[in-house]
């Protein structure tokens, strides 16, 4: 349901799913902008839909938040 309901906003690359949780990847930055924007608070499995972008560049994808800015060149990570 999530890969549909996402698809129907943008190229759906993967989704992970872990618990309540669904990580959902896509092929390009606008489109995820319009998913998120469509689908926010949406009803989704019984549940509301929150949407945030990823926080920095990790296993699972690329930040297309801008407002978090780039992952840091640390060892030790942003934190």
């Amino acid at each position: 349901m999530v890969k549909d309901s996402f698809g129907q906003h943008a190229t759906v690359v993967s989704v992970i799913m872990k618990g309540t949780f669904s990580f959902v990847n896509t092929a390009d930055r606008d489109s995820a902008v319009i998913a998120r924007s469509s689908l926010g608070g949406q009803q989704l499995n019984g549940g509301s839909l929150r949407i945030n972008f990823a926080k920095e560049t990790g296993r699972l994808g690329t930040s297309f938040d801008s407002t978090y800015g780039p992952a840091s060149a640390s060892t030790y990570g942003r934190y």
